[in-house]
C-alpha cells in the first residue's frame, strides 16, 4: 500500500499530462519601410516584416500573404506562438528581427495592394511592377 501511495504523485502527473502547451496568436506589424515599392514581378516577390511583440512570452514569428478574393489586393498576417512556460518571463517586452513572406506576381502586374495589421488599424504597403527592380521590399 504504501508503494502504491508513493507512486500517486507520478502517475497524477502522467494523466494531466506533460509537456508545454503554445498556442499561436495574431501579432501586428512594426513599420520600418515606406509605404509603397516598385518590384520587378514575373515571380516570387518577398516582403520583410518585423513583427511587433506583445509580451516577452511571444516567439516564433512567421507569416504568411493571402489573396483577399478582390483583384490586386492580398492579405498579409504574422502569427507568433506563445507557450505556457514562456508565460512566467521576467522581462515586459521582446524583440523581432524581420521575417519574410512570399507572394507570386505576374510580370505585368497592375498595382498590388498588400493589407497587414500595424497599431490597431490596417495597413497597406503598395507594390508596382516595372520588369527590372529586385523582387524584396521592406513593411
Amino acid at each position: 500500500m504504501k508503494k502504491l501511495l508513493a507512486l500517486l504523485p507520478a502517475l497524477a502527473l502522467w494523466a494531466g499530462g506533460c509537456g508545454d502547451t503554445c498556442t499561436t496568436k495574431p501579432a501586428e506589424a512594426r513599420v520600418t519601410g515606406p509605404a509603397s515599392c516598385t518590384v520587378a514581378g514575373g515571380g516570387p516577390v518577398t516582403i520583410h516584416v518585423t513583427p511587433a511583440c506583445a509580451s516577452c512570452a511571444d516567439d516564433a514569428p512567421k507569416c504568411d500573404i493571402t489573396a483577399t478574393g478582390t483583384a490586386g489586393s492580398q492579405q498579409l498576417d504574422i502569427q507568433v506562438r506563445e507557450c505556457d512556460s514562456n508565460k512566467g518571463c521576467s522581462s515586459a517586452s521582446c524583440a523581432f528581427g524581420p521575417v519574410s513572406c512570399s507572394l507570386t506576381l505576374p510580370a505585368a502586374c497592375g498595382p498590388v495592394q498588400v493589407m497587414y495589421r500595424t497599431g490597431g488599424a490596417t495597413g497597406t504597403l503598395n507594390l508596382t511592377c516595372d520588369g527590372s527592380s529586385p523582387n524584396s521590399c521592406t513593411i
